[in-house]
This record gives structure tokens, C-alpha cells and sequence, in this order.
């Protein structure tokens, strides 16, 4: 049996190997000649660093956890509170009334319009900006038959109001003094505007109502928009600047603001004074202008605080063509131009409240006039014996007991009657003098939460008359929204396009969609139980409260 005493253990690495060797050399030699030999011991740091690694890393897979994959696959609602009630009637085919009187505007023909723009920039015709508002906006502008004009509005992400590189001195000052200046709306969701811009186009185009140019997001890169100087440096050096994403807005031509279309145009029974009156306000003395930037600086910005320049003749004051101005033509208010406004005010209306526009004012909308085809004379007023033509008298308000279509809602009381001079007919809208309003500017859409504090966001066609906004809906405007807003199919389409566009946003998060998309099923509640009475109109919609359940459809 070995003597456990003279046991020795084995060398593992060559180093200990060595040692043992001279340890054993050393028990060899004479006790008189001893010395202590001191060896250095080398420690390699690259191998103990991967070990390390390695442990770290088999640690890290036993308590990983497995990161959740979003499902943006679409998907279907077996039940939701919006339930169908009634089919309204099959009606004759009219053409889609567009804002151009074109068909809609097609994805392709959107692209085609984008490639123009990126030519046009390439032979330095580069896009123009715009002085009015708090972004970085942009004209964009093209070649059309030879000629140079504006074909969209372009607005850069990092350039909106509380950009990084916005490039509007209010807004520097408003980042700057942020814990001294209450200001911004916290409703909303931070640089989130040109996603709202082009979610407002996809909404109109679900709605079918085709009063929202068609926006999409886009890319560009012009020396004309604002880059830092390390961009602006390394672009002297021959580097392309970098691409900005964007919302591009298609441009319409022959458009004016509300305010200005309706104080040129007053309403039937009101005075010019009284409808939009702001001529003190646009010659305001050096006081007024004064108070106007300070309140800019507080944050109050809006239609109300604009300062403008009656000498500013530039493209951000005159947004339609010299060529196609009607004011010296005679323009009055007929019955039927009155309840074609009210019915195009109505979809404006409606898309407001169901996207919840904190920024829709009187500069925000545009009315265009078109007089129809003069091959078959329209006449609408009645004949005069003096030469002036005279204003017409504004139509009251009747109520029958059966309208248009003959047909009826259960539970439903027959909704009032307007005087339509060709209400029924085949004749097409091009055919006949007609309003259009187009809803530009919606970057200020899509909140999270409803508004709440000291600041409120009023739309700006309360204003109106209220023999305009005062009145119940009409029947066509029923018969349109309804079905849709009903509709579980449209629903789940409507959601899957929405989420779909949101999430290209870097900083998109799924729970803040999630609340948008609670905040738009309220306001389509409220919208269609005020479409369900037939009392009610653009005044009552805020007055149903929405049901607990509103945002708890059931999925598959």
C-alpha cells in the first residue's frame, strides 16, 4: 500500500509542469547549496476574458426570456358594439365627387407625382419653404407641361413643430424655456405629425368622402431643407445629403381658406362682419403684432394669432392661381348650393370628430366654387325685372313626413327636408354649380387621450352659422356613414391599414396605438348614435358618452 504521505498531484497546465520540475531538481540538489528560486507567474488575460464570456453567455440563455413577436397580421372581429341596424336604399350610381373632379387618386399616380419631384430637384429645381405655420414645410414643385408649379406640400419628420431640426424661431424658444412655458399639446404623441398626415388620407379614403388630398409618406433630400452643419459640411466634400421621411400632401389649385371664401361670400341672412370679419385684425397696428408674438411665444398658436402682411404676396398667401380667380363673376347663395355646402361641411365634420383634430381652423379647410358645364342652362333663381341680380331669400326649414327615398329607419323619426334643386335627378355633379371643401393640414390628429387643462382646441367651423352647422343631418350623409361605421369588415380593414402605417414610425409603440385606436371607436360611437337620431347634427355628436366597452371588440 502506497504512503499516502508522499502523494503529489498532477500537473494540469504546462506551467505547473514546469514548476514540478524544478521543485523536483531543486529536492535533488544539496541542502547547503538551497536557494529559493523566484519564477513569475504569466496569467493570460485573453483566455480568462473568454471564459468570462462564455459563463456570462450560458448564464444569459438559462434566464432569457423569449421577446414577444407583434402580430400585425389582420384579423377578424367576431362581435363589437358597432351592430348594423338597417340596409339603407339602393340608389342610383353618381360619380365620385372628387376634388378635382378626376377619378381619385391612385397609388401609382401618387409615385409618378413623387418621381416628377425628385427630377425636378435633380435639375435644381429645389422645393420652397413656407413661412406660414410652426414646421419645416415645404412647397414642392414640378415640371407640368413645360412649366414650373407647385405640386405638393412636403413635410419633413424631424422638422415638425418640437423637431430637432426645426427650423422656426418660436419653436427654438419653446424647446428652450420648455419648464417655464407651458405650451404643446399633451394629447398627442411627439413628432408623430407627418404619420397623422397620412393616416387622415387613409381615413378619408376608407370613409370614401375624397375631401383629403391623398398623403403619403416620402423620402427626399434638397439643400433647401434644414440639415446640420456636419450634413451641410460633408456635403461640400461631394456626400449626398441624407433623405428625410416625410408626409407629401398632393397641392390643389383654385382653393381659398374658409375665412376668406365666406367674407367674400357671407352667408344668406349674415353680415359680412359677423361671419369672418378680420380685416382690423390683418392691419393691426405695431401693438397688436407685438401682443400676437408674445402670445406665439406663450404658446397660443393658432388661425386667431397669425400676423399677416398685406404686402406678402408669396405662395404661402396665395394658394390657388391668379388665372382662375371668380371674383368678378356674380356668386349667390341658392337653396341648392346651400345644402350642397351642408353636406360637404358634414364630411368634414364627421372626419374631424372621428380622427379628433385639435387643430382644424378657419385656415385649416379650403372652399373651392365651381360653376358646372355651361353646354345646358342650370337656372336657380327665379327670374328678375332689374338687370342686378338680387340675393335670394334664405330657406327656412320645413319637415315632412316621408323624405326623398321613402323609406324609414325603426325608431327613427323622419329627419327634416332641404329645398334640393335636383335632389333625385341623373344629372351629375359636374353638370351643376357645386361646393367643394377640401380638409388640409391634419398633422394635430390621432391623440391618445382626449384634451384636458387650460388649453382648448376648438374646431373652427363652430363658428359657422348656425343655420349651417345647427341643423340635423342629412339623409344622404346617413346613409353613407352608417353602413360604414357599422360595418365589422370595414372595422377590421380600417384597423389593419391604420396599424400598418403607424408602425413605420421608428418609435411606434404598440400600446400607445392601441389607445389611438380606443379614442377613434369613442368618437365613432358618438358619431353614429347622433346618426341613428334623426334630431341631430354636427352639434350633438359629443353628447353621448361612450360605453366602457367601446375599445373591447372581440377578436379571433
Amino acid at each position: 500500500m502506497p504512503n499516502r504521505s508522499e502523494y503529489q498531484p498532477l500537473a494540469q497546465t504546462p506551467e505547473e509542469e514546469e514548476e514540478a520540475d524544478v521543485s523536483e531538481e531543486l529536492n535533488h540538489r544539496p541542502a547547503r547549496g538551497l536557494r529559493r528560486v523566484h519564477r513569475p507567474v504569466h496569467i493570460d488575460l485573453s483566455k480568462l476574458d473568454n471564459a468570462f464570456k462564455r459563463w456570462t453567455e450560458s448564464i444569459a440563455q438559462k434566464v432569457k426570456r423569449k421577446k414577444k413577436v407583434d402580430d400585425n397580421s389582420k384579423k377578424q372581429i367576431w362581435h363589437s358594439v358597432f351592430e348594423l341596424q338597417y340596409v339603407p336604399p339602393i340608389t342610383h350610381s353618381e360619380p365620385v365627387k372628387t376634388l378635382d373632379h378626376k377619378p381619385p387618386m391612385t397609388a401609382d399616380d401618387f409615385q409618378r407625382l413623387v418621381k416628377a419631384v425628385r427630377e425636378a430637384i435633380a435639375e435644381g429645381i429645389h422645393p420652397k419653404m413656407i413661412t406660414k405655420g410652426s414646421s419645416g414645410s415645404y412647397f414642392a414643385r414640378a415640371k407640368v407641361d413645360g412649366r414650373v408649379q407647385t405640386v405638393a406640400v412636403f413635410k419633413p419628420k424631424d422638422e415638425e413643430p418640437y423637431g430637432r431640426l426645426n427650423p422656426k424661431t418660436t419653436k427654438w424658444l419653446h424647446r428652450q424655456f420648455r419648464w417655464i412655458i407651458p405650451f404643446g399639446r399633451a394629447c398627442l404623441i411627439p413628432n408623430l405629425s407627418y404619420i397623422s398626415e397620412a393616416a387622415a388620407s387613409l381615413l378619408d379614403e376608407r370613409l370614401n368622402i375624397h375631401i383629403v388630398p391623398r398623403t403619403e409618406l416620402v423620402s427626399l433630400s434638397s439643400p433647401a431643407f434644414f440639415y446640420d452643419w456636419l450634413d451641410r459640411n460633408a456635403a461640400k466634400k461631394g456626400k449626398p445629403l441624407p433623405e428625410k421621411i416625410g408626409s407629401m400632401q398632393y397641392f390643389l389649385h383654385g382653393y381659398t381658406d374658409a375665412s376668406d371664401f365666406l367674407r367674400k361670400h357671407p352667408w344668406p341672412g349674415r353680415a359680412i362682419s359677423d361671419t369672418f370679419d378680420d380685416d382690423s385684425h390683418r392691419k393691426g397696428g405695431y401693438y397688436k403684432k407685438f401682443m400676437s408674438a408674445v402670445s406665439i411665444v406663450c404658446g397660443k398658436t393658432g388661425a386667431e394669432e397669425e400676423v399677416y402682411d398685406d404686402d406678402d404676396q408669396d405662395d404661402d398667401r396665395i394658394l390657388y392661381d391668379a388665372s382662375e380667380d371668380r371674383s368678378g363673376q356674380p356668386f349667390h347663395w341658392t337653396p341648392a348650393l346651400q345644402d350642397n355646402f351642408r353636406e360637404e361641411l358634414e364630411k368634414l365634420v364627421i372626419l374631424d370628430y372621428l380622427m379628433l383634430n385639435t387643430d382644424r381652423g378657419a385656415d385649416n379647410y379650403m372652399i373651392k366654387y365651381c360653376e358646372g358645364d355651361h353646354s345646358k342652362s342650370l337656372v336657380d333663381v327665379a327670374p328678375s325685372r332689374t338687370s342686378r341680380p338680387e340675393m335670394p331669400m334664405m330657406t327656412e326649414l320645413r319637415r315632412t313626413d316621408t323624405n326623398a327615398s321613402g323609406h324609414s329607419i325603426p325608431g327613427m323619426s323622419t329627419p327634416p327636408m332641404y329645398s334640393q334643386q335636383y335632389a333625385g335627378s341623373s344629372v351629375p355633379y359636374t353638370k351643376q354649380p357645386h361646393i367643394h371643401i377640401a380638409a388640409i393640414d391634419n398633422s394635430l390628429s390621432f391623440p391618445h387621450e382626449h384634451p384636458k387643462g387650460w388649453r382648448s382646441y376648438t374646431y373652427g367651423w363652430l363658428y359657422l352659422p348656425v343655420t349651417i352647422i345647427g341643423r340635423p343631418f342629412s339623409q344622404k350623409t346617413r346613409d353613407h356613414f352608417l353602413p360604414l361605421l357599422t360595418s365589422k369588415t370595414w372595422w377590421a380593414e380600417t384597423t389593419y391599414e391604420l396599424r400598418k402605417l403607424f408602425a413605420v414610425d421608428p418609435d411606434f409603440h404598440p400600446k400607445m396605438f392601441r389607445r389611438q385606436l380606443a379614442v377613434i371607436k369613442g368618437q365613432a360611437w358618438n358619431i353614429v348614435q347622433s346618426l341613428r337620431h334623426a334630431d341631430e347634427g354636427n352639434l350633438y355628436v359629443r353628447s353621448h358618452g361612450s360605453p366602457t366597452d367601446v375599445s373591447q371588440d372581440h377578436w379571433n
